[in-house]
């Protein structure tokens, strides 16, 4: 089961414009580029309508984390959807969807 976050204050438009899916998906890639752990990752992102999807693996359920707070936190973003698997878990024959309850 993939967890979601959402921010029903993000959905009302800031400034001047809100910003389109090209700036935030941009923003994100800055900021996972700019972090020395993050940017070791294989993280996809994608963007429709300000909704931010993650996939790809991570090493550990830190960076996974780590990886969603910062998508949350970039402005322009409604939501965050994330589905990213622990490479950890792929040794053991397994593919697991990491799950975190907010």
């Amino acid at each position: 089961q993939w967890e979601e976050y959402t921010d029903k204050s993000a959905f009302a438009p800031t400034g001047s414009a809100a910003m389109d899916d090209a700036q935030i998906n941009v923003l994100i890639s800055q900021r996972y580029s700019q972090d020395e752990l993050i940017k070791r990752e294989d993280i996809g992102i994608e963007v429709n309508n300000r909704i931010v999807t993650l996939s790809g693996s991570v090493t550990s359920a830190e960076m996974a984390v780590r990886a969603i707070a910062i998508a949350k936190d970039t402005m322009g973003v409604s939501r965050v959807i994330y589905r990213l698997v622990i490479i950890s878990l792929r040794q053991s024959g397994e593919l697991k969807p990491y799950s975190h309850t907010e």
